[in-house]
């Protein structure tokens, strides 16, 4: 029974170890078969991917693409630059949709983007048009944009034309108020005007030595009830600043002027009239008469000849004249009229001149009366006639007297200017003839110009073209 139970145990001990042996190499064969399926199933996915790769190839290299080029695009329209059109197929897909929609926000952007460089043009070319200066101050940035007319009227240079937009303004405003003669009132109206604080419409001030008159007046700016700047226009009053001296001067002028004669003449006729008088007691105040009544001819004639050339109305009967004709005449007059002065006179017998013999005549007249009234001790006066430059004449009147101020000179051809100063008003006058001088001067062609030195006298030079008359009359 034992022996029998041994057995059996050993049969089934060898059975068992048959089983795991054979466990054992089926697990090994599973083992083997899974591996080969796992290679099969990684040769099968990398085939799948191979082949999903190859499909998809070309529409991830168009998708890839488009959002590329929505990238550029995007940098490109945040630079301020022209998006590129796109060139490739568009799809319905997301990004396609995307796409699409980009370049129409792209073309309305760059159509708003041009319309408003084109307002902005117009803009920049109309104030350049403007003959007012205009400064545009930015109250959150400071920075000031200014017109072409600015840098003219407070001789700025430009140192790059620009049409189309507006020049940034590199100098100060304290820099360009140097030039204003009232720089305390420049600078506290723009401060007020800065400050929302400026009750005046407008103020007036003058700039080098009064060389121009401005106006200056300030405007607020105002975007959807915010104020962002000021506008800062000044506007050249010059002309008009003249206009209103020169209606003043006319003014005083006439009253003055005329009022002195007619008081004389009034004065000597009641006298004539009333009362019982000797004959040379007669004729003395009737010469005076005569003298004052000559005067007044005399200022209505410069009256009328201002009027005319104001309103471009003077004109000139130009012939070819002898230079010394004209002279003679004109020295003739004065030299007989004052026993105190001694008129010298040095000119060639065949200089010529082609203008208008009464009016040349006027002009030598002018100033040689001048350098009689201007010399009340006497004295010599010297006309010079000099022909140094080719095509010209200068032609020179010398006096000995009272002189004009250096300050004076640049003004003197001024219409109704007289100079300030205590012998000047003694002896008087208009203002006028000077200006008389200059303009027909300059209707012939010349120019005139004086120097001067105070208590030692005044040099007036005229300068005329020269004409040949004998080639003129051969042709």
């Amino acid at each position: 029974m034992s022996a029998s139970i041994v057995d059996m145990e050993s049969v089934f001990t060898e059975y068992r170890n048959s089983l795991n042996a054979e466990e054992d190499a089926l697990r090994a064969q599973l083992a083997t078969h899974t591996k080969w399926a796992q290679a099969l199933w990684l040769l099968s996915l990398l085939g799948v991917l191979f082949i999903l790769f190859i499909v998809a190839r070309p529409y991830v290299r168009r998708l890839t693409g488009q959002l590329q080029e929505l990238i550029e695009n995007s940098k490109r329209l945040a630079g301020e630059k022209q998006p590129v059109t796109p060139v490739t197929v568009q799809s319905k897909n997301e990004v396609g949709q995307l796409t699409t929609s980009f370049r129409q926000m792209a073309s309305s952007l760059t159509t708003q983007r041009h319309r408003i460089e084109e307002e902005r043009e117009k803009t920049a070319r109309l104030l350049h048009s403007i003959r007012d200066a205009v400064i545009y101050v930015e109250h959150a940035t400071s920075e000031k944009v200014a017109n072409q007319a600015l840098f003219v009227l407070f001789n700025q240079p430009i140192t790059k034309r620009n049409e189309v937009d507006l020049y940034r303004l590199d100098a100060s405003l304290e820099e360009l108020g140097l030039q204003v003669d009232q720089k305390d009132d420049f600078f506290a109206f723009m401060e007020r005007s800065f400050d929302g604080q400026c009750k005046e419409e407008s103020v007036t001030f003058s700039m080098n030595q009064e060389e121009r008159f401005i106006q200056m007046y300030a405007e607020k700016i105002y975007l959807r009830g915010t104020r962002h700047g000021t506008m800062l226009v000044f506007r050249d009053v010059t002309h008009e600043t003249e206009v209103d001296r020169l209606k003043t001067e006319l003014v005083s002028t006439v009253s003055h002027e005329l009022r002195t004669p007619l008081t004389s003449i009034i004065g000597f006729t009641e006298l004539l009239r009333f009362r019982q008088l000797s004959p040379e007691r007669s004729e003395k105040y009737l010469g005076m008469i005569h003298q004052e009544t000559l005067r007044l001819e005399d200022l209505i004639s410069n009256l009328l000849d201002v009027q005319r050339m104001e309103s471009g109305q003077q004109t000139y009967h130009n012939e070819f004249e002898r230079l010394s004709d004209i002279l003679k005449q004109a020295i003739a007059v004065h030299q007989g009229a004052s026993q105190h002065h001694h008129i010298s006179f040095d000119c060639q017998e065949d200089l010529y001149v082609y203008g208008d013999r009464t009016r040349l005549g006027q002009l030598f007249a002018n100033l040689l009366h001048n350098a009689v009234k201007y010399s009340p001790h006497g004295g010599d006066i010297h006309v010079r006639v000099a022909c140094e430059r080719p095509d010209w004449i200068d032609i020179s009147i010398e006096d000995h007297g009272i002189g004009i101020p250096q300050t004076a000179l640049s003004k003197l051809f001024d219409k109704f200017y007289r100079v300030d100063n205590s012998a000047s008003r003694k002896i008087g006058g208009t203002g006028l003839g000077l200006a008389i001088c200059k303009e027909i001067a300059e209707g012939h062609g010349g120019t005139i110009h004086a120097t001067s030195n105070i208590g030692k006298g005044s040099i007036f030079t005229v300068s005329l073209p020269k004409m040949d008359v004998t080639s003129q009359m051969s042709s």
